[in-house]
């Protein structure tokens, strides 16, 4: 009985002691996740020309997202992205993405980075913005988790 029990221990021990080999790196199909974030983010741009700011909100995850603007950085729940599109005039905007660059950080999470550009009547200004996305997959579709908008600072006057 100890032969068979100290038989069992070894083979216990000697299989903990193999060497652990790393899973095989997975190649993440990007053509088909860049090209779909892509085409969510025209959604986006999409609706704010068109001054659908009642559907924008919809685009963030359903808990609600950390958008940081300014000198604001908060975490707005769903009621409160609703309220803060809900303030915007339902004229259409002129809105352009430009050098949008994302990188696939898993399968489910990416990260967008790009310039763009807004002006919305009565206002002459067209402003650029630079701005940076973490968005997440939920129910298989895009969803903004993290969100960082800057305006172009060069053209503030110093004091």
């Amino acid at each position: 009985m100890n032969r068979l029990l100290v038989f069992f221990l070894l083979l216990i021990v000697l299989a903990g002691c193999q060497e652990k080999k790393d899973p095989p790196a997975r190649v993440l199909p990007t053509d088909d996740l860049e090209g779909s974030v892509h085409d969510f983010m025209e959604e986006y741009g999409n609706l704010i020309r068109e001054g659908n700011f009642d559907s924008v909100p919809f685009l963030y995850d359903t808990l609600g997202a950390i958008i940081i603007g300014g000198d604001k950085k908060v975490f707005q729940p769903m009621d409160s992205l609703k309220a803060r599109y809900g303030r915007y005039s339902k004229s259409k905007v002129y809105f352009k993405w430009d050098s949008m660059d994302v990188q696939m950080l898993d399968t489910s999470i990416v990260l967008v980075t790009s310039i763009f550009y807004w002006n919305q009547k009565p206002s002459k200004d067209t402003l650029k913005f630079y701005y940076t996305g973490v968005l997440i997959k939920q129910r298989e579709r895009w969803k903004i988790k993290h969100e960082h908008e800057s305006r172009n600072y060069a053209s503030f006057k110093k004091n």
